[in-house]
């Protein structure tokens, strides 16, 4: 069973500080086997998020994400991978 989800990075807190470029960080955590893995990535997008699930996580297995388009309309079950994954909200 794997977790996924997207998280904007570098935002400042309470207008103070320089500005530092925002970056996406893509993760996934595997709850049984306590793994975890980040990346940047450009953006959310389905085309960037999608071939970093399959580089990670094991076909056959149980993924749970938020709404976020990029997930929806079966994408992630749709992957072709054997056996495929089961995607939950």
């Amino acid at each position: 069973m794997s977790f996924a989800d997207e998280s904007l990075t570098s935002k400042r807190k309470y207008n103070r500080g320089h500005m530092v470029p925002e970056k996406w960080v893509f993760g996934l955590y595997d709850v049984e086997a306590k793994l975890g893995v980040a990346e940047f990535v450009e953006d959310r997008s389905r085309e960037t998020l999608l071939p970093l699930i399959e580089k990670y996580v094991i076909p056959g297995s149980i993924i749970y994400s938020d709404c976020w388009p990029a997930y929806g309309g079966g994408a992630i079950s749709s992957l072709p991978v054997v056996p495929p994954y089961e995607h939950f909200t």
